[in-house]
């Protein structure tokens, strides 16, 4: 899809999820190579943290909440 008569311009560094955002046919694509990303993966990845945990049926959105600064503050990668 072109975006005002040009093509956008891909990198290595692109975000997967802006150009799905702005280009739906992205899908495609990753598809062709075996990478699936389920309708349910989208919502989620756009999601605040309260709306994850009421999607996700967690009774305590302040507990995931915490979860995230705690693992974020301590810094630790996987």
């Amino acid at each position: 899809m072109k975006r005002n008569g040009k093509y956008p311009d891909v990198q290595t560094s692109s975000l997967i999820g802006d150009l799905v955002d702005e280009h739906a046919e992205v899908l495609e694509v990753l598809e062709e190579f075996g990478i699936r990303l389920d309708p349910w993966t989208m919502i989620a990845l756009k999601c605040t943290v309260q709306e994850l945990a009421e999607y996700s049926a967690i009774r305590r959105p302040e507990e995931l909440r915490d979860a995230l600064r705690s693992r974020l503050a301590a810094g630790v990668h996987r």
